[in-house]
């Protein structure tokens, strides 16, 4: 995706959209004001606007809510990258999920809530692990065949007659 955004685009938000859906499968229970159900709509939007298939994935198993939110909230900042090479690539419009507001009051909100969780503790190695975890589903995603698109539809005739008009 770096060395060509605009070639791999498509790939990038049909594995983007699949990793954040097996991710919002496995982390049920987000914390209020999580990122995650907005940046999973605001992919599969782009992904439905493009006519893109997005794979499905299953998760592994549940997720810690923070670890989930570690990574979705972390992605809309990471954004910002790839939108500047897709700008300098001469990309017009850009999908949505890359003009999305960036997110430095929810980062630092959600640093304050792990700087609440004793390092030492349980909670934080389950943290650690399932936000590895959690990579591994976009990694996954990275490599999944990507989906058939849908087909499309042909678009409604007209009604021709009466009996069409009740027929549909």
């Amino acid at each position: 995706m770096l060395a060509d955004p605009v070639r791999h685009l498509d790939r990038f938000l049909q594995a983007q959209a699949a990793g954040f859906a097996a991710l919002r499968q496995a982390a049920p229970d987000l914390p209020g004001g999580s990122v995650l159900p907005q940046v999973l709509d605001v992919l599969q939007a782009d992904c439905a606007a493009r006519g893109l298939a997005v794979p499905r994935l299953a998760a592994p198993h549940r997720l810690d809510p923070l670890a989930a939110e570690y990574i979705a909230t972390g992605s809309r900042l990471g954004t910002e990258v790839l939108r500047r090479r897709l700008t300098e690539a001469g990309h017009a419009p850009l999908p949505r999920s890359f003009t999305a507001t960036q997110a430095p009051a929810e980062w630092r909100a959600l640093c304050t809530l792990l700087d609440g969780i004793d390092p030492a503790s349980p909670r934080a190695a389950r943290i650690c692990a399932d936000a590895r975890r959690a990579f591994q589903i976009f990694a996954l995603a990275a490599q999944a065949p990507p989906a058939a698109s849908p087909p499309r539809q042909a678009p409604p005739r007209p009604a021709q007659t009466r009996k069409d008009l009740l027929l549909g």
